[in-house]
């Protein structure tokens, strides 16, 4: 493995959870800008000497398809490759749902439609106050109480309505602005 230095054959980017990290990189933001920043790769492999679980999990979240190979002595390799999103209408909604994840144009979208309130503002709430976001979100929600737009503010988000249709309000959010 090169380290964390990108290594590019047949658009597929290499990076070691070591190297990214005694670089003061983080793991995670590497692998989705690989995959979904400006130039995506169509997957990452990605070198360590342990299980990194809670990266797989979060890329797990976003939609990622991950195979994992023990590699012994070596540690582990993973391959890492974007995956299919939902779509939310083939979904029974329910507190028992998830929020379906997708990008577009480097944008990271959140769509809780499917997740009765008051579960699908805790697992937005869960989602950025967990995450490595230091930037923007873009929220699909069914409805919008009062006070969940000061819940955001109070933990560092501002927010925008975009857009507000019938059972439709889609929430651009960003980090560390007042």
């Amino acid at each position: 493995m090169m380290g964390s230095q990108e290594k590019h054959q047949e658009n597929i980017c290499e990076f070691s959870v070591e190297s990214l990290l005694a670089e003061g990189r983080i793991p995670l933001d590497e692998v989705v800008d690989a995959l979904f920043g400006e130039n995506p790769h169509s997957s990452v492999l990605l070198a360590s000497a342990f299980d990194p679980l809670p990266l797989r999990q979060k890329l797990t979240e976003l939609g990622c398809q991950i195979i994992r190979v023990d590699t012994g002595r070596q540690g582990w390799l993973f391959c890492i490759k974007p995956g299919k999103f939902k779509d939310n209408a083939s979904e029974e909604k329910g507190a028992g749902g998830k929020p379906d994840f997708y990008f577009t144009d480097g944008l990271l979208h959140m769509d809780v439609r499917r997740i009765d309130p008051p579960d699908d503002f805790l697992a937005i709430l869960r989602f950025i106050d967990s995450s490595e976001l230091d930037d923007t979100l873009c929220i699909i929600l069914s409805s919008l109480p009062g006070r969940f737009l000061p819940l955001l503010k109070e933990r560092g988000w501002s927010s925008e309505i975009i857009s507000e249709e019938e059972e439709q309000i889609v929430l651009a959010l960003e980090k560390g602005v007042s």
